[in-house]
């Protein structure tokens, strides 16, 4: 075959078209009314931790940014934006209810110390008056209760009889030598001996941990037994064992009382027991 326009000359073939690369678009950004929610989450989240040291606020807006940033993933808004928002609203929140916490023991702390006289509250105006308690629980005793019974007298208690047998003041080196647990007493103190014998009158089992001998100064204060407790010498009271109905046990317990004090004994006999004072002097 020729080609008309030039005789003599073949004919070409048709040349096909050359293959064009394909033109990558970008990608279009997505409309900030549909991250709405996610960044609302972000914001709030970053304010919650902000604003960590103030609880009330930090944990509403916390709590806040959590749901917008689950409703933001929801509605698959900017996933970055709103776990971020949610993280942070989180750790508002968390660091939030720590401080408060802390806050609130410290403060509790201060006013107990303040209503016993201590710590910068001392005698402050701004705290409540303490309203006494029943005298288990109480720091000191009403003289106007009752009088005290005398030694050998059976005290009927919560499950328990007690009987206060003697009370030896001056016993520091019998108690010292008797168990090398007793420390030695703070100055002005000494250690005195209480023998004393305890009836289970319950129906299951009790233990002499849950009847308490105490002692009283003359003032009215009552002396804790975790501040004035030692083991006396022998015979001591077994406090590990448990009694059957019926059964009594007999021993002595060390008390670490103030020199030269006039004071008495206050004998809880059993847990929900209000306390008899008992005459030692």
């Amino acid at each position: 075959m020729t080609n008309s326009e030039f005789p003599g000359r073949p004919e070409q073939p048709p040349v096909a078209p050359l293959p064009q690369a394909p033109v990558e678009t970008a990608p279009a950004s997505v409309p900030a009314s549909r991250r709405g929610l996610a960044i609302t989450a972000l914001v709030l989240g970053i304010v919650a931790v902000v604003f960590a040291f103030f609880p009330p606020l930090s944990i509403l807006l916390g709590i806040i940014a959590v749901v917008f940033g689950i409703i933001a993933l929801v509605k698959r808004q900017s996933k970055g934006l709103a776990l971020t928002g949610l993280i942070l609203g989180g750790v508002g929140v968390i660091v939030s209810v720590i401080l408060l916490v802390v806050g609130l023991i410290f403060t509790a702390t201060l006013i107990e110390q303040g209503q016993r006289g201590e710590g910068p509250l001392a005698n402050s105006s701004l705290l409540p008056s303490v309203e006494p308690t029943d005298v288990d629980e109480d720091t000191s005793v009403d003289e106007s209760t009752g009088a005290l019974v005398a030694l050998g007298t059976a005290i009927e208690g919560d499950g328990y009889t007690v009987v206060i047998n003697s009370f030896t003041p001056n016993q520091t080196a019998e108690v010292l030598a008797a168990d090398a647990e007793n420390a030695e007493p703070t100055a002005g103190n000494s250690y005195a001996v209480v023998n004393y014998t305890i009836t289970y009158t319950g129906t299951a089992e009790g233990t002499p941990f849950e009847v308490g001998v105490r002692y009283v100064t003359s003032a009215g204060t009552v002396i804790e037994l975790e501040d004035s407790f030692g083991f006396g010498p022998a015979p001591q009271l077994p406090l590990e064992e448990t009694l059957a109905p019926g059964q009594s046990v007999t021993g002595n317990i060390a008390l670490e009382i103030p020199d030269n004090d006039q004071g008495a004994l206050l004998v809880n006999a059993g847990l929900n027991h209000a306390g008899v004072g008992v005459a030692i002097f």
